[in-house]
């Protein structure tokens, strides 16, 4: 049975994809292993049709992103002025206080 293998090489750190023939998950993973590979995930490669599981994935996880930091960058600067409007309410019969001295 063939078997899908993914992780990182040891030695440049880069993204590695094996399509490794065994008998079983762990042994497609040992092989992966002594070909200086570490082993992040492994899957049957004869159930995937066409379209690697990696690619859907990161499909996925990039239409979920663009919506939302837009409006992310701005929610922490609105506390803040939030947070400042409401000391410069509370302080400002005191300072009006030592103005009109």
């Amino acid at each position: 049975m063939k078997f899908k293998v993914t992780g990182q090489n040891k030695d440049s750190g880069s993204k590695m994809t094996l399509e490794i023939d065994a008998a079983s998950k762990g042994e497609a993973q040992r092989r992966a292993t002594s070909t200086g590979m570490y082993v992040t995930h492994v899957e049957p490669a004869d159930h995937m049709s066409g379209e690697s599981a990696g690619e859907g994935y990161h499909r996925k996880s990039n239409a979920r992103r663009s919506s939302g930091p837009g409006i992310l960058r701005f929610v922490p600067m609105l506390l803040a002025l939030a947070v400042l409007l409401v000391v410069a309410y509370f302080a400002w019969p005191f300072v009006r206080q030592f103005l009109t001295r």
